[in-house]
């Protein structure tokens, strides 16, 4: 009973890791690259480097169109947007008290970089020192978040590595339960057997070692009783009426051969 529930224990902890442990990881690695594609983005228009993926966009046969182009610094902001929606999601992931103080942790560093993300902007689209300071100053705070988020990842992690040895501990005791049953099976069928085999041949040793004896001539043998109403009951009861009858004819015939002489003589 006890590994039924673990079972069904098991079978939700499964349920619960599939519903919400794997879309929960991949929606931190995405939050955590982008984090880190927007420091780097934001660090190229401060250099003022080209960035291949904002060029324009390429249409299915591989040509460009040449009419749509993305800037960087627009990119940058869809980014920052994306994030801040990714970020809403983080609610509903973790209930725990550890949990949502380190969630409150990654909302404050990430609050400080969204408050100063506008001005960063401006200051790198302008290529000048500021620019390079303040992102210096926020690359502190996406590099404390991503760290976060790697903590939120790898918590997750050691959950579903949890459940594994939870689950090869269950197969493991189950196996063990399996051997151990299949032994009592096998020694409670050889008990079963022996008893049934005593049962079927103890008669019959009975009535060989009669047998042999009135062979010998011993017709002072008792009666083979057994009280059983199956295929050995009626063997025992045929042998009885069998020695019976050679007993009433052994005597007969004794009784005539006493009376010969006598009739001999008379």
């Amino acid at each position: 009973m006890t590994s039924l529930f673990k079972m069904n224990a098991m079978e939700e902890t499964a349920r619960q890791t599939t519903k919400t442990g794997l879309p929960n990881m991949i929606l931190l690695a995405n939050l955590n690259f982008d984090l880190k594609n927007l420091d780097d983005l934001m660090l190229r228009i401060q250099l003022n480097m080209q960035d291949k993926s904002s060029q324009g966009y390429f249409n299915e046969s591989g040509s460009s169109s040449g009419d749509i182009t993305i800037s960087p610094s627009d990119k940058a902001k869809s980014l920052f947007n994306d994030i801040q929606e990714r970020i809403k999601l983080l609610d509903g992931i973790f209930q725990g008290e550890k949990d949502v103080q380190l969630l409150n942790a990654f909302k404050d560093q990430w609050g400080q970089y969204a408050n100063h993300f506008p001005a960063t902007l401006s200051a790198v689209e302008a290529h000048g020192a500021e620019g390079m300071s303040l992102i210096q100053l926020s690359s502190s705070s996406l590099s404390s978040c991503s760290i976060l988020i790697e903590m939120f990842t790898k918590k997750i992690q050691n959950q579903a590595d949890e459940w594994v040895t939870n689950l090869d501990n269950s197969y493991k005791t189950g196996l063990s339960w399996i051997i151990v049953l299949s032994i009592i099976a096998i020694i409670v069928g050889l008990v079963i057997s022996f008893l049934i085999a005593r049962h079927v041949s103890q008669p019959i040793i009975s009535m060989s070692t009669a047998a042999k004896r009135i062979s010998e001539g011993d017709l002072s043998v008792q009666h083979v009783s057994l009280r059983r109403q199956d295929e050995i009951g009626a063997l025992s009861s045929s042998f009885n009426l069998m020695t019976e009858h050679m007993r009433s004819m052994i005597q007969t015939v004794n009784g005539h051969a006493v009376n010969v002489p006598l009739l001999q003589s008379s």
